[in-house]
């Protein structure tokens, strides 16, 4: 019984250490994209985050999905099993901005006069299109960049790839929910729209400021401001423009301001936030990745915040560390 005791022991301990760095598929920590990249790792349960090390350096380290989800890489974060695509770490999981199959189609895309900046252009695979998108290192420089469809999207074949549409006007400005653009946080975040089918982002004028401008969703999905993307209806939540406009936003950052992120520890550590279905993180600012503030995270459906685990598990396995 000892041994057989013992034994059990040691396949626990082997099985919660067994993801390591090693692992990570073609991570790099050297540039500032990279940084700002999730990489994928050998098991989709988990993917590699540069994170800042006791020397100072930024090195990969592996973290943990929620429950029930895998990490896409062409997402940048972890979903449902339906939405996973495991070729997507084969194929760019690595390889992220020098991945020729994307970046290079869309390099001859201009990206100067604001008609360019605004304008979808069509990408040679009609699972993707190109769009001119701010360098988040220097975000008055646009650059084109090639962007995915949703995994359903019904697609319409451009008979010329590089040939420009003229964007609808039906969906008005007037109907973003609590719209800002002044300051560099406001102008990156994605805001509500009336019609959940859209959204609101802030695009340059050709004043040299900044205003609102709507955008579509891929056919078939709705917009999730938690989730500043466009989701399957399943995990739409029609609440979240209701409690999560700017004044909710606001509410959310006071909860998680007294959160320190200094040293190494604090940084690295997720704390517990006020609601269980979320946490408190600490991230690199954009415009000053040497400085972190802690941000408000979501868990995955179903799923709440263990300090103790440092992870969101299923709510039926969820027990009270904070």
């Amino acid at each position: 019984m000892k041994l057989l005791g013992i034994s059990l022991i040691l396949l626990a301990s082997c099985g919660a250490f067994a993801q390591t760095v090693d692992d990570c598929i073609r991570a790099s920590c050297r540039t500032y994209e990279d940084v700002n990249t999730l990489w994928c790792h050998a098991d989709p349960g988990h993917f590699c985050q540069c994170r800042p090390s006791p020397s100072g350096t930024w090195a990969p380290q592996v973290m943990p999905c929620a429950p029930g989800t895998l990490y896409s890489f062409r997402r940048q974060t972890c979903v449902h099993p339906y939405m996973h695509d495991a070729l997507e770490c084969l194929d760019g999981g690595g390889g992220g901005t020098d991945d020729p199959a994307d970046s290079v189609l869309c390099e001859e895309v201009p990206c100067v006069t604001y008609w360019e900046i605004n304008t979808l252009v069509c990408h040679a695979d009609p699972k993707q299109f190109c769009q001119c998108k701010p360098l988040r290192i220097e975000p008055t420089v646009w650059v084109p960049v090639a962007m995915p469809c949703a995994a359903d999207t019904s697609v319409h074949l451009c008979s010329n790839p590089g040939r420009r549409t003229v964007p609808t006007a039906s969906q008005t400005v007037q109907d973003c929910i609590n719209v800002a653009c002044r300051t560099y946080d406001d102008v990156n975040t994605l805001w509500c729209h009336a019609d959940p089918g859209h959204f609101c982002q802030c695009r340059p004028s050709p004043s040299g400021t900044w205003a609102p401008q709507v955008m579509p969703c891929a056919p078939g999905t709705l917009y999730s401001f938690r989730r500043q993307t466009c989701v399957h209806p399943p995990m739409y939540d029609d609440r979240e423009c209701d409690e999560l406009g700017p004044e909710g936003g606001e509410l959310e950052l006071a909860l998680c301001e007294e959160v320190p992120c200094v040293t190494y520890a604090e940084v690295s550590t997720l704390v517990c936030h006020e609601e269980r279905t979320r946490f408190c993180q600490c991230r690199p600012l954009k415009i000053d990745p040497t400085v972190w503030v802690p941000v408000v995270m979501p868990c995955a459906e179903s799923t709440s915040f263990s300090f103790l685990h440092q992870t969101c598990t299923r709510d039926e396995l969820w027990l009270n560390s904070c």
